[in-house]
C-alpha cells in the first residue's frame, strides 16, 4: 500500500481539462451569487452559505490542479534509452520529425549525440539525445535500406 502512494500516477488530460472547466464554472457561480440582490435575512443567509460552499469547492479544485501537474512532469518515459546502451552500427527505433522510424547509428557526433541514417528515407539525421531512441528495432526489414527493399 505504501509503494502505491509514492508511485507517480498517470495524468488524464481530460480530467485536468474538467478541473479547469469546473474552476471556471465555480468562479462564475460565485460572481452570480454576489450579484443577487436580497432583502430578507433568510435569503441572505442562504446565499452566504452557497457562496461559502462554492468557495470551498473552488479551493479543493485549486489544490488538486498542482498535484496533477507534478504527477505529469515527474513521470519518466520507460521506453527511453540510456546513452551507454547505444552502439554504433545498430538499428534503433527513433522519433524523427514527430514519427517513429528505424534509424541506423553511423557514428558519434563530436558535438554530442550521434549521426544516423533514417532507413525509411535514406536521409542523414542527428540524434542529439538518447531519449529520442526507443530501443533496438525489432522488424527484420528495419535494417534494409530503401534501395534494398525495392529490389
Amino acid at each position: 500500500m505504501q509503494a502505491e502512494q509514492t508511485k507517480p500516477r498517470k495524468i488524464d488530460a481530460e480530467a485536468l481539462r474538467s478541473l479547469i472547466d469546473l474552476e471556471r464554472a465555480l468562479r462564475q457561480h460565485i460572481d452570480a451569487l454576489f450579484a443577487i440582490p436580497c432583502e430578507s435575512d433568510v435569503a441572505a443567509e442562504a446565499i452566504t452559505m452557497a457562496i461559502n460552499a462554492a468557495e470551498a469547492a473552488l479551493a479543493r479544485v485549486r489544490a488538486a490542479k498542482p498535484l496533477m501537474t507534478i504527477y505529469r512532469f515527474s513521470e519518466k518515459r520507460s521506453d527511453a534509452m540510456k546513452r551507454n546502451a547505444i552502439q554504433i552500427g545498430r538499428v534503433y527505433t527513433a522519433k524523427v520529425s514527430g514519427r517513429l522510424t528505424s534509424v541506423r547509428i553511423d557514428n558519434a557526433n563530436p558535438h554530442g549525440g550521434w549521426d544516423a541514417t533514417n532507413l525509411a528515407t535514406g536521409k542523414k539525421v542527428r540524434i542529439k539525445s538518447a531519449r529520442r531512441l526507443r530501443g533496438e528495432a525489432t522488424s527484420p526489414r528495419a535494417a534494409e535500406t530503401p534501395l534494398q527493399r525495392s529490389e
